[in-house]
């Protein structure tokens, strides 16, 4: 067995500046302090979007069993794998009309709460920098509005809807 070539002394300081910027991590474009990241979704012709950091799980929409005397924003709760969970509708607590049926149950843990969300497509995570949020003083538990893919997102915020609604 043969020991490989050695690398011509001419050669070396290429390779090693090669090795070195290899070597070298990314510099990221922007600090995460600085940004949200959001899971989007929509319902009707809106597009809202709530901080992934509190989502627990996206599920098909259950069966929902109907609460009485529960406030029209609170369709009933749902058994998942044993747990009983509130369900919460944006667009009756937002005054929006229900043009389709939700389709999925956004899960999202909040101040040790559990609370489904409504939905009736999610779309996907976007990383938004903070500095392009635009505050957005006439909507309910809204953080402000983001542009995005030719589209308004309203931010929500959690803490504003957990605190109003529970």
């Amino acid at each position: 067995m043969t020991a490989p070539n050695p690398l011509p002394e001419a050669l070396r300081p290429l390779f090693d500046q090669r090795a070195t910027q290899y070597a070298a991590l990314p510099k990221p474009k922007s600090n995460p302090a600085d940004q949200r990241e959001m899971l989007v979704f929509t319902l009707g012709t809106e597009t809202y979007a709530l901080d992934a950091a509190h989502i627990q799980a996206i599920r098909p929409l259950p069966t929902i069993t109907r609460v009485p005397n529960a406030p029209s924003y609170y369709p009933g709760v749902v058994n998942l794998r044993g747990v009983v969970l509130t369900v919460f509708d944006l667009r009756g607590y937002l005054n929006l009309p229900q043009t389709s049926p939700a389709h999925e149950l956004i899960i999202v843990h909040y101040s040790g709460r559990p609370l489904g969300f409504l939905a009736e497509h999610v779309s996907e995570v976007v990383r938004i920098p903070k500095s392009q949020i635009e505050p957005l003083e006439d909507r309910r538990a809204a953080l402000g509005v983001y542009a995005h893919a030719g589209a308004l997102i309203t931010l929500l915020d959690l803490e504003r809807l957990f605190t109003e609604t529970l």
